[in-house]
C-alpha cells in the first residue's frame, strides 16, 4: 500500500492557500492519503470554505483511496464552524449545526436542487427563497439589524447567491462569516464549485469572450447572461437583473 501525506497550509497566507489547492490536485496517486492540519492555525471565512470544498472534491475524486487526518485536535474554531464535517472528517459540528451569533455565521451548505424545489412548491422566485440567508449575512456585515445599508447589502448578496443557483451548475453553495469587534473587521465568503463565469457566459452565442478576465468584466454589466430568454423585461420585474431583453 502506498501512502502520501498532505500538509494543509497556514490559512492567513492567501497566495500559499491558492497554490496549495493547485498542488493538491497534482498529488501522486496513492492508496492512502493523510491530511496533516498541524500547520493550520486561525482560519478566516474564505480559506475556511475554499480549503474544505477542495478537500471534499479531492476526496470524491479518489473513491478507492483511504483518507485519514492528523493534528486537527487543536483547531477548535474550525471544528465549531463545521469545517471538518464539510469534507466528512467527523470532528466538531456539521455545517449549519452551530447557531451563530451577531459575531459569526458558521458554514452553511445549501442544496441548489432543494432551493429550486422549495421555490416551485411555494410558487416563489428562488431569489425570495434566499432572502433569509442574505439578511443574516447583511446584518453580520453591517452590524445593524435593519437599515438602508442592510437592504442594499442583502440585495447584492442575493444576486451573488442567485448566480450560484441559476448559472453555476453546482450541486450546492456554501457561505459563512466572521466579525472581529476589536479589529473593526468583518468578512463573509460565498462559494460554489460550479462551471465558472467564463464557461457560463460562453453558452450565450451573442457574446464573444476572449479571456477569463474579459468574462468577469462582462458579468458586471447589466443584462449580461449566459442564457437568452427572448422575453421583454418589465420595469416591475425586480428579478430581471442578469437576464436578456
Amino acid at each position: 500500500m502506498t501512502k502520501h501525506t498532505i500538509l494543509v497550509p497556514r490559512s492567513r497566507d492567501l497566495k500559499r492557500t491558492l497554490k496549495w489547492v493547485d498542488e493538491l490536485y497534482r498529488s501522486p496517486e496513492s492508496d492512502h492519503y493523510t491530511f496533516d492540519f498541524g500547520q493550520m492555525n486561525w482560519i478566516e471565512p474564505f480559506p475556511l470554505l475554499f480549503l474544505s470544498a477542495n478537500i471534499r472534491r479531492f476526496r470524491r475524486s479518489k473513491q478507492e483511496a483511504r483518507f485519514t487526518a492528523t493534528n486537527y485536535q487543536t483547531n477548535s474554531y474550525a471544528a465549531h464552524m463545521g469545517f471538518f464535517e464539510a469534507f466528512d472528517l467527523h470532528v466538531g459540528n456539521k455545517p449549519g449545526e452551530a447557531q451563530g451569533s451577531d459575531a459569526y455565521l458558521p458554514i452553511m451548505s445549501k442544496s441548489i436542487e432543494d432551493m429550486n424545489k422549495e421555490a416551485g412548491r411555494r410558487n416563489l422566485h428562488v431569489g425570495d427563497v434566499l432572502e433569509g440567508d442574505t439578511a443574516k449575512l447583511a446584518q453580520l456585515l453591517s452590524q445593524e439589524k435593519k437599515s438602508h445599508l442592510v437592504e442594499t447589502l442583502a440585495y447584492t448578496l442575493r444576486e451573488i447567491m442567485r448566480n450560484a443557483v441559476e448559472h453555476s451548475e453546482s450541486a450546492e453553495f456554501e457561505y459563512c462569516g466572521q466579525y472581529w469587534p476589536t479589529q473593526n473587521k468583518v468578512e463573509v465568503a460565498i462559494l460554489d464549485c460550479g462551471i465558472g463565469v467564463h464557461k457560463s457566459l460562453s453558452a450565450n452565442p451573442n457574446l464573444r469572450i476572449t479571456s477569463e478576465d474579459h468574462g468577469l468584466r462582462l458579468a458586471l454589466l447589466p443584462g449580461i447572461s449566459g442564457k437568452t430568454s427572448g422575453r421583454k423585461i418589465q420595469e416591475y420585474d425586480h428579478w430581471a437583473n442578469g437576464r436578456e431583453n
